[in-house]
């Protein structure tokens, strides 16, 4: 993972806490440049509470091997958990799993909810046009989810290379037990025709960036938008009382804040050790390697 590969923010998380930034009411409904500058400082404040760790914002952590991997081909299910979260070769032959496409379904099963999944392929990829189809375990049973599917290389062929399939996390998730195994949030995968013969995966990540770090950017993008909007309005005071309040003394101070308190709490996952995995000493990091802002 690196640190350009993080979503740490989206519209529609801007969205979620002022609602108007994505409705029109402020004249845009996209904000790529300020989400980008907010992602850029939280960058910066971490290599400078962190300078003992080369590249530290490479080394945030937004995926991790989900807790169990069912493939469910021909009426079978067989645990594939272990090749499923293998990060060095391609062991998971996909053309396998969904031989017969109609039918055959692959299972992710989580401890909490996802933002998406993380696939990483090496040469094996599919040539052949498919769609895939996402659900999840919902209220109402397993139910569509609206994905994008980052893993489409080639037009129309899912699972032509690597990439992410991303969802908005849908508020009616919950957990169920499925094949005996123990209760989980469960993502059902299918394709629409069988895949090429022989496509195989060699990790598929469950992604879950760190709400915090999310939470931060998002502020910090909204400090922006305040800012813009205020520079661009008719008059001094059209934006002042909104931006005074929200702005100067408000999302800025709110990310200022909640980052501080992630970094001597030790709630930022850092992989020290670059193996993909976050370990509970690296996941608690704090003052050893912080030299600290003021």
């Amino acid at each position: 993972m690196s640190w350009s590969g993080l979503t740490l923010c989206t519209d529609a998380d801007l969205g979620a806490l002022e609602p108007e930034a994505i409705s029109g009411a402020w004249k845009a409904v996209t904000w790529a440049n300020q989400r980008a500058e907010a992602k850029r400082d939280l960058k910066i404040w971490l290599e400078t509470d962190y300078p003992l760790v080369p590249g530290v914002a490479d080394r945030i952590r937004d995926t991790y091997a989900p807790d169990v991997v069912l493939a469910y081909t021909a009426g079978l299910y067989t645990d594939v958990t272990d090749v499923a979260g293998d990060l060095e070769e391609e062991d998971l032959t996909l053309s396998g799993v969904f031989a017969t496409a109609a039918t055959d379904k692959l299972y992710l099963g989580f401890p909490g909810e996802a933002d998406g999944l993380a696939v990483k392929m090496l040469d094996s990829f599919n040539a052949v046009a498919s769609v895939l189809t996402v659900k999840y375990s919902g209220a109402a049973g397993w139910t569509t989810l609206t994905a994008t599917n980052g893993t489409i290389a080639t037009a129309g062929k899912t699972f032509s290379g690597s990439g992410r399939i991303t969802w908005t996390v849908p508020t009616d998730w919950q957990r169920r037990t499925l094949h005996d195994d123990s209760a989980y949030f469960w993502i059902e995968l299918t394709v629409s025709v069988a895949l090429t013969a022989g496509t195989a995966i060699t990790s598929i990540l469950q992604i879950k960036p760190p709400d915090g770090l999310k939470r931060i950017v998002a502020y910090r993008a909204l400090g922006y938008i305040y800012k813009n909007l205020a520079a661009q309005a008719p008059s001094v005071d059209y934006w002042g009382g909104r931006a005074q309040n929200q702005f100067k003394t408000g999302y800025w101070d709110l990310a200022d804040a909640l980052y501080a308190t992630m970094r001597d709490k030790g709630g930022i996952p850092i992989d020290l050790d670059q193996d993909d995995v976050i370990d509970p000493g690296e996941s608690n990091i704090t003052s050893p390697i912080r030299i600290g802002r003021a």
